[in-house]
């Protein structure tokens, strides 16, 4: 008998729960089963998990157990209610155009992953950042690597790096703007390959950000 998706994504969560902290390598296993669905996943799983790379560790953590339980329901189903749960629920959902997500040119997405690495390098080298706010940034400058390489990518998860940066150097009382600079270059991108915004003027990003002060930290 094959195993489908859902099974494998059923072992996994399991697999997954038993850690006291859920890494960003936990939420590349799972990205790697919805690339690979066959269909056996509803799409109400699917949201649930592609919400994780913009949650911090603690909010994961509860957004597992929640899969967990919705798994445990799914599973007392009887198989034909399942099968008609599935097959409602892979039908297009007005609700999905709600969720804003952008496309991109080979140009723009290639443009995004340099100053990702840019980004990496720099988050590398600031020694004013303490390690777990050092990871913090390094797992996000990933998950937006991961959405960019989607046909649509997710703009939230893209969008949250800048109020992970402004945080971050809030937190520290820090200006690095070479790294402030290319993550609102990366979103400004973004912004402009999605449906929801294309037609809004763009905000100042920058404002939400310390000013920084000089070009010293260019990488």
């Amino acid at each position: 008998m094959s195993t489908n998706s859902y099974e494998i994504l059923e072992e996994t969560v399991e697999y997954i729960s038993k850690f006291e902290e859920i890494e960003f390598y936990h939420l590349m296993q799972l990205d790697i089963i919805l690339d690979s669905d066959d269909g056996s996943i509803p799409p109400r799983l699917r949201r649930l998990i592609e919400n994780f790379s913009r949650q911090t560790s603690s909010e994961r953590d509860g957004l597992i157990q929640s899969l967990k339980q919705m798994i445990r329901v799914i599973d007392r189903l009887p198989p034909s209610l399942k099968a008609r749960m599935v097959e409602a629920s892979n039908r297009p959902d007005a609700s999905d155009e709600l969720i804003p997500t952008f496309a991109l040119e080979r140009g723009e997405r290639d443009r995004i992953l340099e100053l990702c690495e840019r980004m990496r390098r720099i988050v590398f080298s600031a020694s004013e950042f303490d390690q777990p706010h050092r990871v913090r940034l390094l797992n996000r400058i990933a998950a937006i690597e991961a959405e960019t390489h989607k046909p649509e990518g997710m703009f939230d998860v893209v969008r949250g790096g800048i109020d992970d940066l402004g945080e971050t150097l809030g937190k520290f009382g820090v200006n690095i703007k070479p790294l402030s600079d290319r993550m609102n270059e990366v979103v400004s991108i973004a912004r402009r390959g999605t449906k929801a915004y294309d037609q809004l003027p763009e905000p100042e990003e920058v404002k939400q950000l310390p000013p920084p002060e000089d070009d010293s930290e260019e990488a």
